[in-house]
């Protein structure tokens, strides 16, 4: 059955939160369906790359890509939608918080048409914007999909780290750019594949890791930007990950490429990552 028949059955409820919601403790606050309109928050957890032990921006990209779509669920009746593009950008001055700091996201549905849809997003800590972007969104039929609400595998999430929390883990005895996706039913979206803003992070913390690699803690680079495109499915069982290269190397900015490999072989999730020190 597809998402829309499971949707128009009441099978499906949008309001419901799925596992990724309640692995990373997502709340929506406000929600105009119609309008495209909602605001979300989410506790910030822990920012530390399981690459290179320095922060990150976390699982602000899960977030990003949670609200991004939610924005367009009020026009599923054309299809589901599912994103295709997502981009972040972060304030240079963001330097993080504590991991109970609340981050508050607002999202609007901007443009539409009978095959796609884009929304723009704000993260704010405290008040201030740290981050915005935008995500586009193409609507598919869709099929073979599950409504299943998993048990949660984490004793406590709201205490556990980053690679926890996204399932992810270092390749043993490989380059340091490189991630191992653990199937986790929590993080997996309704087709049973990994969850667009789980594969965005995965890919942030690879090319992090790539420009910073042999960098000195006081002179690493910053996520200044990401633009991540979604070609296919992301199916990470057995031996699914991410891995990245650096294009560009300079004294001031970087550049890095990231993929996201699934167990067929076949890259799902593309990314090109800004680094500014």
């Amino acid at each position: 059955m597809s998402i829309a028949e499971l949707d128009e059955a009441g099978a499906y409820d949008i309001d419901v939160p799925d596992g990724v919601r309640l692995r990373f403790g997502m709340r929506t606050t406000d929600y105009h369906e119609k309008r495209g309109v909602l605001t979300m928050h989410m506790p910030l957890g822990d920012t530390r790359s399981p690459l290179t032990g320095e922060y990150t921006v976390g699982a602000a990209l899960v977030l990003a890509d949670t609200i991004g779509s939610a924005a367009a669920f009020g026009l599923r009746g054309r299809g589901w939608p599912v994103t295709t593009e997502l981009v972040l950008q972060v304030d240079p001055a963001f330097t993080g918080g504590s991991p109970t700091d609340e981050v508050a996201a607002s999202c609007e549905l901007v443009a539409s048409s009978a095959s796609r849809a884009r929304s723009r997003y704000e993260l704010l800590l405290d008040g201030r914007a740290f981050a915005s972007g935008s995500a586009t969104m193409a609507f598919v039929a869709g099929a073979g999909v599950t409504n299943a609400r998993p048990a949660e595998s984490l004793s406590d999430p709201r205490a556990a780290r980053l690679a926890e929390l996204l399932a992810v883990e270092p390749v043993p005895e490989a380059d340091r750019a490189e991630l191992r996706q653990r199937v986790d039913p929590m993080l997996l979206n309704a087709t049973g594949h990994v969850h667009g803003g789980v594969a965005a992070s995965g890919l942030a913390l690879v090319a992090d890791a790539a420009v910073n690699a042999g960098a000195a803690n006081d002179r690493c680079f910053r996520l200044a930007t990401i633009t991540v495109n979604y070609i296919r499915p992301f199916a990470c069982e057995p031996d699914g990950g991410y891995r990245a290269a650096v294009v560009r190397g300079g004294t001031s900015m970087a550049i890095a490429d990231a993929v996201a490999t699934g167990a067929n072989g076949k890259d799902g999730v593309l990314a090109r990552a800004t680094f500014y020190r």
